[in-house]
């Protein structure tokens, strides 16, 4: 079940045609309030937080032809907003992100795969990307980690994994 959080950039913001299409899931499951690595004042959401201050940092300094939709994830999908170039209309929504609830990682990432597609349909020459910030302990999925990397594979999605944490054996494979 996927939520839309109301924001002021809730309609498609795209001036013009896409290179790529990155769709951030970000991890807010009560795991990620563990501390990260050996520092007990630092959590993990803390560290995704700062991961993503600084994709977003480059992104815009480098100013790329690519759009972007950002998914908060833990016990449901939350999309904060649809594809639009304009990175500052969901950085908000990261920075005051809390963690809880439990980890439908698989779940996650196949609605970003469904997003990419639906967009591929408007922009065929379209590079389709998943940024996946999690310390990886999925439990709750209705998806498993092979029916999901078959998904990503069908549709010639790339994701790139920034492990938040000891390494996931979930994600090991």
């Amino acid at each position: 079940q996927l939520e839309m959080q109301s924001t002021e950039e809730s309609k498609e913001s795209i001036t013009r045609v896409p290179d790529e299409a990155i769709v951030v899931v970000f991890d807010k499951s009560s795991s990620m309030n563990s501390p990260f690595v050996n520092e007990r004042e630092y959590t993990r959401v803390n560290a995704t937080k700062q991961f993503f201050e600084n994709f977003s940092d480059r992104t815009v300094g480098f100013d790329y032809h690519h759009v972007l939709s950002l998914l908060l994830f833990s016990s449901s999908t939350t999309k904060v907003c649809n594809f639009t170039e304009n990175l500052s209309a969901f950085a908000s929504y990261v920075h005051t992100t809390a963690a809880s609830g439990s980890t439908k990682l698989w779940d996650c990432i196949v609605e970003a795969v469904e997003m990419l597609k639906e967009l591929k349909k408007s922009y065929p020459s379209c590079i389709l990307r998943i940024l996946c910030l999690s310390d990886g302990e999925g439990n709750g999925s209705g998806y498993s980690p092979f029916e999901t990397a078959k998904k990503l594979i069908d549709e010639l999605v790339i994701m790139d994994c920034v492990v938040v944490g000891e390494l996931s054996s979930s994600l090991k494979g």
